[in-house]
């Protein structure tokens, strides 16, 4: 197989970060893009979701777990208020 040179321009922080991973994986920056580019070909998409913000089932998703948990592990008590007077009333305590 032979091999292209390809050069980049990216955020210096994020290499860093990124090159401290790889160094833990064993894996040069060459190489670990390289994974990348092959991942993209075989699954002909971005191995990852990419978004800028989470959709509206997303969070609700990740509320309804994150309230399911704290039921689950007694961290949180379910409060469901009978009226606005209670519901208010739940709002202004601290």
């Amino acid at each position: 197989m032979s091999k292209r040179k390809i050069q980049v321009t990216v955020d210096e922080q994020g290499l860093e970060d990124s090159q401290a991973v790889f160094d833990q994986l064993g894996l040069s920056t060459s190489e670990a893009i390289s994974l990348f580019l092959k991942q993209v070909s075989i699954q002909g998409d971005i191995p990852f979701s990419v978004s800028v913000f989470p959709t509206d089932d997303e969070i609700n998703r990740r509320l309804d777990l994150a309230l399911s948990n704290a039921i689950e592990n007694g961290t949180v008590n379910v409060v469901t208020p009978q009226n606005d007077e209670e519901f208010m009333s739940l709002l202004d305590e601290d």
